[in-house]
């Protein structure tokens, strides 16, 4: 199954292109679009607009403190876990 995803990938340049560019912030238009229609399946009523990928756990963390911050706000962190 893998080597047949591959195989498709790498037979089209415009699939292999679009994995090598960054993608939006807020993740593929298409992916929330699935991810928003499987929910919907599920009974969970939730636009795919609404939705945000994360590129991993910094990222998260980034696009949460953006939500809820501003430039100039005080943040409370945790001393560092290791010596600087």
């Amino acid at each position: 199954m893998l080597k047949q995803a591959m195989q498709r990938i790498s037979s089209s340049n415009s699939h292999l292109n679009q994995l090598m560019l960054y993608q939006p912030p807020a993740g593929l238009d298409a992916h929330r679009s699935i991810v928003a229609n499987w929910l919907n399946d599920k009974g969970i009523k939730l636009p795919a607009h609404r939705m945000l990928f994360s590129s991993g756990a910094q990222h998260a963390i980034q696009m949460v403190l953006d939500t809820f911050t501003r430039a100039g706000d005080t943040l409370l962190v945790e001393k560092y876990t290791y010596q600087v």
